[in-house]
């Protein structure tokens, strides 16, 4: 509902945030402050979803604390209610409450919220500040600790315009291999997003600590039975607390199962309805019409209104360099394509709020993809360091031949067999053994977060496996998944809400054991759930996953410009990664050609269009299309 930029530190006062803020008025159009105190300085902008008056802006606080925040608390008016002999709401806002529970409980007030949030609290009798982030990282949180100060805010881009961020190659080679960046990497120098569950405590006297507030391992044990009417409750709840707003509200509308329950449980309990839709041409050649047929049939026949717009080349080719500017990262995948056409058709619309399906795929065992690594045989064991370096020696002996049929695969059977967490994020991307030769230093990080994945689970005794994957996908998977939507979709000043990613859902789904949720196939348990509720052609559809057709973009002429932009960026590839790098991807048997590396294609456009971005900002227009750039640079 907002975006924020802010510096703590004994300097903070002497700079001026007003360029910072103005880069986030996508954020907030609705209203902007700047506050100082000792040692912190923040500009705000407001995106008004509760109490459109002026009653709502922030900061919110009294005399002993100040707190702004970007997101929602769901459950306010329980909280009211809960402390209404103590507490006294001025507003009808969500976070009014939020410095009277810091008084009364200090840090550990936010046990008591249910909601999504970044957030800054200030305590004012000790001179200290929080950098909080929610739950499972729904809103977007950087940071950058430079000499005695810290910068914070809501998007990168706000803090490139008070400090250098110089883009990372490392990070860039990980993003390949990751397919894009879980918490805590950017693909900036030094510059990092706050964990989920986690806060970092600045204090002028001490060093910043990090700390992890909330831990949903602690209390997932595999050992419950599904119960229909509790899930029901849950998610009825979580819907009712997702729809409190003062402005239009609606539905991303899929056509899959996670969507069509939204849309149809709100249906049934008498809520309007507004359905976003994609037309996505050719979508049905590529993969399933699952995405662009179901929501199209399922609204005609309950006669809801939806409203839809097209994502094909030509909306990409018109786009991609204004969706690069916004996104900050490379923007790998093809379908965050869908959140930028979708946000701005709701902007267009006037729907300030809509609900999306992020995370039943991870709490139902929706990745049929992972099949591999679910089904991986027990007697195999979890890994262990003695495992581990057993697999860095086998990857220092495949390095030495990596052009050898055999050393992929080879790879990939170490990795199966004795990292099972690394072998899980390798199988998400197709650039994982190629990137992985051109930098050990990114090798090395990614092989220290999949051990830590491990061992923070592990740590926990948890013992169903697919319930450790899922969790895995929680913390590595989602938050990639939250930032996508969140930057598509607040770009045009719209704000996205996830019901399944109540913590409630999550902690319960994460007590299921995972075989019954996939007993005959992937979300065997929610398809039986909402058998009561769903049409059969929803239920019987097959996934269809938010990528693009995109070997009907990238053919004859249009293959011919993507390439020849390509070889013009040679340079840029070479200096940012080292001409090993360029030379495998740009020459050679016409890989690039091939329809099954169409997804690489994209995203190494998508790289190149960033690194020039990022490179040359003062030659960079956002406004131009991919074709006109492509034909204005010269070799």
């Amino acid at each position: 509902m907002c975006g924020f930029v802010g510096i703590f530190g004994a300097q903070s006062e002497s700079f001026d945030l007003a360029s910072s803020i103005n880069l986030l008025r996508h954020r907030g159009p609705d209203d902007s402050s700047f506050s100082s105190g000792k040692y912190w300085s923040i500009g705000f902008s407001r995106l008004a979803i509760l109490d459109l008056s002026k009653n709502g802006m922030q900061p919110f606080q009294n005399a002993s604390c100040a707190v702004f925040y970007n997101g929602e608390i769901y459950n306010f008016k329980e909280l009211q209610k809960r402390f209404n002999k103590e507490f006294s709401p001025q507003s009808s806002s969500d976070g009014e409450i939020l410095p009277f529970l810091f008084s009364e409980y200090g840090i550990k007030f936010l046990d008591m919220i249910n909601g999504m949030f970044s957030m800054i609290v200030i305590d004012k009798q000790n001179n200290e500040v929080f950098l909080i982030r929610d739950r499972f990282a729904k809103k977007p949180f950087f940071y950058k600790h430079f000499g005695e100060n810290t910068i914070f805010g809501s998007e990168i881009k706000a803090l490139q315009q008070i400090v250098p961020c110089n883009p990372s190659s490392k990070s860039a080679l990980m993003s390949l291999y990751f397919w894009g960046l879980p918490p805590p990497f950017s693909c900036y120098e030094d510059v990092y997003s706050v964990l989920p569950g986690h806060y970092i405590k600045l204090s002028a006297l001490k060093r910043p600590e990090n700390i992890r507030w909330y831990n949903p391992l602690q209390k997932n044990q595999s050992d419950k039975k599904f119960s229909h009417d509790y899930f029901e409750s849950l998610f009825k709840d979580s819907l009712q607390l997702r729809y409190q707003a003062d402005v239009p509200v609606g539905v991303l509308l899929s056509g899959g199962i996670d969507s069509m329950l939204i849309t149809d449980t709100l249906r049934r309990s008498g809520k309007k309805v507004t359905a976003l839709t994609c037309n996505i041409p050719n979508k049905e050649k590529w993969e399933s019409s699952t995405d662009t047929e179901n929501p199209k049939k399922y609204c005609s026949q309950f006669n809801l209104e939806r409203i839809c717009t097209t994502v094909d080349y030509d909306f990409w080719n018109k786009k991609i360099c204004s969706i690069i500017t916004n996104f900050d990262e490379p923007l790998l995948d093809s379908g965050n394509l869908i959140f930028y056409a979708l946000g701005e058709l709701a902007n267009k619309h006037n729907i300030r709020v809509v609900l999306v399906g992020n995370g039943g795929d991870e709490l139902f065992g929706g990745y049929p993809w992972q099949s591999r690594i679910l089904n991986r045989p027990l007697f195999f064991g979890h890994t262990t360091q003695s495992k581990i370096n057993l697999l860095k020696i086998a990857e220092k002996c495949i390095e030495k031949a990596p052009r050898l049929r055999i050393s992929r695969p080879a790879l990939k059977i170490f990795r199966y067999l004795l990292f099972p967490e690394y072998f899980q994020m390798d199988i998400s991307s197709t650039f994982s053994f190629d990137i992985l030769h051109n930098s050990q230093s990114a090798a090395e990080s990614i092989r220290a977060f999949a051990n830590k994945l491990n061992k923070d689970i592990l740590g926990n005794s948890f013992s169903d496996w697919g319930n450790h994957v899922n969790n895995i996908n929680l913390q590595f998977l989602v938050p990639q998944q939250n930032y996508k939507v969140d930057m598509g979709s607040m770009a045009f000043s719209v704000e996205n809400r996830c019901p399944f990613l109540d913590y409630r859902i999550v902690e319960y789904m994460m007590s299921i054991p995972h075989a019954l949720k996939v007993q005959r196939g992937p979300k065997t348990l929610i398809k039986k759930y909402a058998e009561a509720y769903l049409p059969k052609y929803v239920l019987q559809s097959r996934k269809s996953g938010p990528t693009m057709p995109l070997p009907f973009w990238f053919y004859g002429d249009k293959m011919k410009i993507a390439k020849m932009f390509l070889l013009k960026s040679k340079n840029l590839f070479g200096d940012f990664f080292g001409g090993k790098f360029a030379d495998y991807w740009l020459y050679g048997d016409q890989k690039l050609e091939k329809p099954c590396n169409a997804l690489t294609l994209f995203a190494l456009l998508s790289l190149a269009l960033w690194i020039r971005r990022t490179s040359s900002t003062k030659n960079w227009n956002p406004e131009l299309s991919f074709e006109d750039l492509s034909c204005s640079i010269k070799i």
